[in-house]
């Protein structure tokens, strides 16, 4: 009884001593990496995540407690600057994850699992470990941080770690532990100072060294397994067995040491603890330690909070002991918080095929899977067979799912080569200043852009009709360095290509050659243009179209077209969908780095679309033209989804996204409430049936915008008050209103000017629509102000 009640007050010593230095490494870390993420890794995970029942009550340290966390309030970074560091880290999560599982075979169907390679939780790690792995890289290599804190912030966190000094103070004299549980600061800093060392066994061995200091500060016992663990994984050592076996023992000790550390439970959530229970059961044996890796894996569970990037690495690691169902479990939440979702849904697709083969509770599964693809793109899922009587062929299976994937990526190049072209079209037409006093930044932003050649060239006619004008313009276009511009704009784009590893040299030498011959051919133009910039004469509007024909592509079309050719045959070269993923691993690095849309993002559509691969035997052809209208018509129609759904962030300014309007997709709930309370979905009224979106405007006037598959309609208080086909639909002189049929459009809370893009694509997509039957005829007569443009339009 006497030593259970010795032990008890010895874990209440020990206890308020890890409580007083988890807060002063905290501080202290923040200080020594000098970096916003981990300010705001320290926030989230360790000082505001205290489990307030169990830390010790104490004014003192909860007084310095709550300067901490109102210091760190002020200076964390904004929500703009995070996701682009959680986006990097998924990128990189899900190329491991793909390179970690060598196929679907060895993933699903029972063919030794235990060949998932095991350092996965290792070698990624969650996103905190991950992020400081990565900050000592940096370290190493002298790069200069984008993330430094501001010199008034470092004042005040050192303010803190003094405060901190007098607080260790009270609480020895309170709770009577020995000095030595107390961490000094200079101890703190030899160790951040270690955790930063990038070699990994002086590393281990400067951690040995210390290990004594930190008997009240449980975390060590993680970062010291983990390295040990690296040391054991990273076969680049020149290690003998006897020395790994040395460094793979040291790692299970000490995860075990800290895993007997949860008593202190003094987070509510340890996603650390849950790292290192990871992180432990990826070196224990699959079949001898069954039962001790679940308990890690539930442990790690329970201790994630709900953070997604840990409860992707459980996933795994269920999945590498076979605990399928409860992968299931585990995915689907990623799936549904959209975290990794290409990956975590195709990994979850694959499970319900093995559950298919296995005679699982077929009914329920099929239920899941279709559920699945209605909420992720069809075209990335492992496909169910469409016919279980002749059984599953697990190597069709997943060469059909190869081919897919692979015409999906030749489908993500295209759409971030066109995105990235018309990035670097809209920088090379910046080249010339605009022929027009258009203030407005969206209309400017426009009329650089591919889409508004046209307009240019209308403005220019107006314009330089008009000699002061004129010559003010060719004052303009004389202090430009022309030929210099383009040349830079060609030098940054072709130093883009270089990131794509994946082109080899020889092609790069051919894309280079592409360019340069380009350039010869066309100087004798610029030559021309120039001279114009310089000449006495007026500057007419013809000089002016023969500066607007020298366009980007004129250079780089054969090199871009070259480009595609070379990465479709390259992809078909690709052999698995680890090789796959590490393409896409660097197309997803790219759109980073040139802020596009990820490929994902830029292909996606609100409705489950269709495979690209199709290995039918039957077809809609088979059933002639009328069914493959139809067929063709639901395609153009799913396309002009997609390109609202890419487009509607711009469509509403900050009145409008601030609830002064909605946007409301085909296929939501909240688009089919719109019909309905307006009593539009029903009868010869019902104007949901061809209707792809809604802009639900709250302003005064009630003019709410209905965009269909043919036409754009005007509704005010529950009826259609104007509609006009896309081709005449116009935009006024100043931009500020829609000649929508007998009426102008305009709205305080919608970008006029991007909702006139949108129409003006979704005219062009519509098109083909005028050769395609309809599959429904609906009448006009109950809407007599119809614009038909050039031909008939359905209501």
């Amino acid at each position: 009884m006497t030593t259970n009640s010795n032990n008890i007050e010895l874990d209440g010593k020990i206890k308020a001593a890890y409580a007083l230095n988890l807060c002063t490494v905290s501080v202290s870390q923040i200080i020594d990496y000098n970096d916003f993420n981990i300010l705001d890794q320290e926030y989230d995970v360790i000082l505001n995540n205290l489990n307030l029942e169990a830390i010790p009550k104490d004014e003192a340290l909860l007084h310095v407690l709550k300067q901490i966390l109102d210091t760190i309030t002020y200076f964390r970074i904004d929500e703009v600057e995070r996701k682009m560091v959680d986006e990097e880290y998924q990128s990189e999560m899900q190329n491991a994850i793909w390179n970690a599982i060598p196929s679907f075979g060895v993933l699903l169907m029972g063919a030794n699992p235990s060949t998932i390679i095991a350092s996965l939780a290792s070698q990624v790690g969650i996103a905190y470990i991950n992020y400081r792995r990565n900050k000592a890289d940096a370290l190493k290599n002298k790069e200069k941080s984008i993330w430094r804190l501001q010199k008034s912030a470092i004042e005040q966190f050192n303010g803190l770690r003094r405060e901190l000094f007098d607080t260790a103070w009270k609480l020895a004299d309170s709770y009577q532990f020995p000095d030595f549980y107390r961490l000094t600061e200079n101890q703190i800093q030899q160790y951040n100072d270690i955790l930063m060392d990038t070699d990994l066994i002086r590393r281990f061995e400067r951690l040995e060294t210390i290990k004594n200091n930190f008997i009240a500060y449980p975390p060590f016992w993680y970062f010291f397994g983990h390295t040990a663990a690296e040391i054991y994984f990273d076969h680049s050592l020149r290690l003998t067995d006897t020395d790994r076996k040395y460094y793979f023992e040291n790692a299970k000790s000490s995860y075990q040491i800290f895993y007997d550390s949860r008593k202190f439970n003094l987070l509510r959530v340890n996603h650390i603890a849950a790292a290192g229970a990871l992180e432990y059961s990826d070196l224990l044996d699959k079949e001898k330690d069954k039962e001790l890796i679940k308990q890690l894996i539930c442990y790690a569970i329970e201790q994630s909070g709900n953070a997604n990037d840990v409860l992707q690495l459980c996933a795994i690691s269920l999945l590498r002991i076979e605990e399928y169902e409860k992968a299931t479990t585990v995915l689907n939440i990623l799936v549904n918080e959209e975290y990794n979702t290409k990956t975590n849904a195709q990994i979850l697709s694959g499970i319900y095929v093995r559950m298919l083969m296995d005679k699982t509770d077929e009914f329920n599964v099929l239920r899941k899977y279709n559920l699945l693809s209605q909420r992720v793109n069809k075209q990335y899922l492992y496909q169910v067979p469409k016919s279980t009587l002749l059984g599953y062929d697990l190597k069709s299976i997943e060469m059909e799912f190869l081919d897919n994937q692979k015409e999906v990526s030749k489908k993500e190049f295209e759409s971030v080569m066109n995105e990235y072209i018309e990035k670097k079209t809209s920088t090379f037409n910046k080249i010339i200043p605009l022929p027009t006093d258009e203030e407005n930044p969206e209309t400017r932003e426009y009329l650089y852009s591919y889409y508004g050649t046209g307009d240019r060239i209308n403005h220019a006619k107006t314009w330089l009709l008009n000699d002061n004008n004129s010559n003010d313009f060719k004052h303009q276009l004389c202090n430009i360095n022309y030929a210099g511009e383009i040349i830079n704009v060609l030098n940054v784009i072709f130093d883009d290509i270089q990131d794509m590893t994946f082109i080899s040299d020889k092609m790069r030498e051919m894309l280079w050659q592409n360019v340069r011959i380009k350039l010869t051919d066309c100087g004798g133009k610029v030559d021309e243009i120039i001279k114009a910039f310089h000449t006495q004469y007026r500057y007419t509007i013809d000089n002016y179209l023969e500066l607007e024909s020298l366009t980007l592509d004129t250079f780089t079309g054969e090199m871009f077209e070259n480009l595609s050719e070379y990465v479709c045959e390259y992809i078909d070269n690709l052999h698995s969908v680890s090789e796959l993923s590490d393409f896409e691993y660097i197309l997803q690095k790219f759109c980073m780095k040139q802020d596009i849309s990820s490929p994902e993002e830029l292909i996606a559509s609100p409705t489950s679309r269709e495979l690209i691969v199709d290995n039918d035997i039957f077809t809609v052809e088979m059933l002639g033209s009328r069914a493959t209208n139809e067929n063709e018509r639901s395609q153009i129609i799913s396309d002009m989804l997609t390109r609202i759904n890419l487009q509607k962030g711009t469509l509403l300014n900050v009145e409008g996204r601030n609830g002064g309007a909605k946007v409301y997709l085909k296929n939501t709930m909240e688009f089919d409430r719109y019909f309905a309370e307006n009593h539009l979905n029903k009868g010869r009224n019902n104007q949901s049936y061809d209707a792809l979106a809604v802009i639900d405007d709250k302003f005064a006037f009630n003019q709410d915008l209905v965009l269909t598959d043919q036409m754009v309609k005007i509704v005010s208080f529950g009826k259609v008050a104007a509609a006009a086909g896309y081709d005449a639909i116009s935009i006024t002189s100043d931009r500020k209103k829609l000649k929508i049929g007998n009426k102008q459009y305009s709205s305080k809370n919608v970008v006029i000017d991007s909702l006139w893009i949108l129409i003006k694509e979704l005219r062009e997509l519509s098109r083909p629509l005028d050769s395609l039957k309809p599959s429904k005829i609906t009448t006009l007569t109950h809407v007599d102000n119809i614009q038909k443009g050039n031909r008939l339009h359905r209501i």
